[in-house]
């Protein structure tokens, strides 16, 4: 399995690199729709006490996942804008995550190389 800037792998569990805007936007889609099929099917499993408890703990691995991804992505999308990874940790205020989140969907990165890495493979 290859661990470098183009594998899955990378992209959501890693905290080096960087990654573009439409990258990120479309990894936490991508998340989210994980999230959303898990809990729907734990929703509608709700008479089944087997399938509670399987889908309960998918959604619980997927929350868990998924919180870890979303910091791998900040990190990287906080390095294309040229800033340390560090700031991510301001997320964990309340409500200062849903606008780290725009401001990281919008702010553009980095043209050039920065103490970071170059800048990050055009999409093909």
């Amino acid at each position: 399995m290859r661990d470098g800037p183009q594998s899955v792998w990378w992209l959501l569990f890693s905290f080096r690199g960087r990654i573009r805007r439409q990258s990120y936007a479309l990894a936490a889609g991508l998340l989210l729709c994980i999230n959303t099929y898990t809990f729907m099917n734990l929703a509608i499993s709700a008479n089944d006490s087997s399938s509670v408890v399987f889908w309960a703990f998918a959604f619980l691995g997927s929350i868990g996942c998924t919180m870890w991804s979303m910091l791998a992505l900040s990190v990287k999308r906080l390095h294309d804008i040229g800033i340390s990874g560090w700031v991510v940790l301001v997320s964990f205020i309340p409500g200062a995550a849903w606008l780290g989140f725009l401001a990281l969907c919008f702010i553009p990165g980095e043209p050039d190389s920065n103490q970071f890495g170059g800048p990050p493979v055009a999409e093909r």
